[in-house]
């Protein structure tokens, strides 16, 4: 967002002086601010994760997964949280080399440790789908439980999942409907044909197709494939 500049005004004599030694303040501030956004700006971890970037998206470059990686681990290496997550995507999608789910949870593992909310939501998907890791519907709550207290809606979408089919939870319908509905706020789409099932089944809610189509509607909207079958589905049970 562009800066306001404030308005012109005069100086009386007497605030020349304040205004001489105002401008020093300024000229000292301003010169830490530059010398923090140069160090920032070159510092090589951030640099080593920009290069990861060019090479991941082919910005400016031609794309290359194996140097994303190479970039990132340098990155990660030095502490980088944000190369963390992206080196343990590469690893786990397979980019830039062959699939490796136990080098994705590890540095999966390392960025959860450091706060890294995404990265939790992940981990709880590499145990709910046993890649890397011997498959722990538990644990696997537990990391969606910690990526949601973050404010991850992802997580939110998946816990609430997890409570839907019972998996390392007794199956309640209130808790996932709750999970959902949070998640929708969040702006997760699959959370919202979540609920949309929720309404068409009736599972903890009573069965109502009125809103069931709306949910279904508002994630057809945003293209989601499963809504939009669902509403297909939902129009031929209504037909005449």
């Amino acid at each position: 967002m562009p800066l306001e500049s404030e308005p012109a005004s005069k100086q009386t004599p007497i605030s020349k002086r304040v205004a001489a030694f105002g401008g020093l303040v300024v000229c000292l501030i301003v010169g830490v601010f530059l010398g923090w956004a140069k160090y920032t700006f070159y510092h090589p971890t951030n640099t080593w994760f920009r290069m990861g970037l060019q090479y991941a998206h082919g910005d400016h470059v031609t794309q290359d997964y194996s140097k994303a990686r190479e970039f990132y681990q340098k990155a990660a290496d030095q502490g980088s949280v944000a190369a963390m997550y992206n080196l343990a995507v590469l690893y786990e999608q397979g980019r830039g080399g062959p699939e490796d789910y136990v080098k994705a949870d590890e540095w999966y593992q390392k960025g959860a440790d450091r706060g890294d909310a995404d990265a939790m939501n992940r981990l709880g998907t590499l145990y709910e789908e046993g890649k890397g890791v011997t498959q722990d519907y538990v644990k696997a709550r537990e990391w969606y439980q910690k990526a949601a207290n973050s404010g991850n809606a992802y997580a939110m979408n998946n816990l609430g999942a997890l409570y839907h089919n019972g998996l390392g939870v007794p199956q309640d319908y209130a808790k996932a409907r709750e999970w959902y509905q949070n998640s929708t706020n969040g702006g997760s789409v699959q959370a919202m044909t979540n609920l949309g099932v929720l309404y068409e089944n009736g599972e903890g809610v009573a069965q109502d197709y009125a809103k069931a189509r709306m949910w279904y509607q508002k994630a057809a909207d945003k293209g989601n494939a499963s809504a939009k079958k669902a509403l297909t589905r939902l129009a031929a049970m209504q037909s005449p």
